[in-house]
């Protein structure tokens, strides 16, 4: 079976070798959490973001895209939705190009705002290197857009360039240090290179600004768990379970510490 894998999942494989990781396993080149986008996740969107991914995991891609498309719902700049729907047309060989009609731009909207809405288009397409080419013309616009500063840093980050995805975080953060989702995706670049001490203090930041960010919890219980600090590591999967019992690799981290 294909499995769905968030990027949240990259601390956990940072270390492995290419060889290592199954030719089955399906890959969604975005964040499902964060992720997303700038736009703030509702519980309610993420709940729906949870049950997609287990429907996609086990291979029901039908429900996976109701479920994606209730999470649009409550949020529409949501990405990690738009792309898990486009990837599971793929994975049932149906691929008619999904219709996200709320990315049209209105008349009128600025040239900065075009240019933004021209690059998540590009994203859905999986066409990330001209994504980033339009979030840089919105910037050159509009250096203070919030969601193209944070979004340029996924499209960095999705593409390989690490460390311009830390720097585009960084800026997403100089701009708003509220904004968790930052704090959360800087954590993963960092994680990424072996980073672990900033890691750890990313993730520490995006908790404090959003202490129920599953996502989170769960990423510092695998960077705890890569340190030998069991007890640690325990009690951040447990939280990750309990705010988000529906994420199966949440699950399946826990029960494998608690079995060791």
């Amino acid at each position: 079976m294909r499995r769905f894998i968030t990027i949240i999942t990259l601390l956990s494989v940072v270390s492995l070798s290419a060889a290592s990781i199954s030719n089955s396993v399906s890959t969604l080149p975005s964040l499902f959490s964060p992720l997303e986008t700038y736009s703030l996740v509702t519980p309610l969107a993420e709940m729906h973001m949870d049950m997609g991914i287990t429907y996609a995991n086990e291979g029901q891609y039908e429900l996976a895209i109701d479920a994606f498309r209730e999470a649009l719902k409550e949020n529409p700049d949501y990405l990690g939705a738009m792309l898990g729907i486009n990837k599971c047309y793929k994975l049932m060989d149906n691929y008619p190009r999904p219709d996200f009609s709320k990315l049209d731009y209105l008349p009128g909207a600025s040239e900065s705002e075009i240019h933004y809405t021209q690059a998540k288009q590009k994203i859905v397409n999986n066409d990330i290197k001209a994504a980033i080419i339009d979030f840089k013309k919105c910037l050159d616009i509009d250096p203070t857009h919030l969601k193209a500063q944070y979004n340029i840093g996924i499209a960095y980050h999705v593409s390989g360039e690490i460390s311009s995805a830390i720097t585009a975080y960084k800026h997403a953060i100089e701009q708003n240090s509220q904004n968790y989702l930052a704090w959360e995706s800087l954590g993963i670049a960092q994680a990424s290179k072996k980073e672990y001490t900033k890691a750890e203090f990313s993730f520490k930041r995006a908790i404090d600004k959003n202490p129920g960010l599953a996502s989170a919890h769960h990423s510092l219980g695998i960077l705890y768990q890569r340190r030998g600090v069991v007890s640690k590591a325990k009690k951040h999967f447990n939280l990750a379970v309990a705010m988000s019992p529906q994420n199966p690799l949440y699950k399946q981290h826990l029960a494998e510490i608690l079995n060791n």
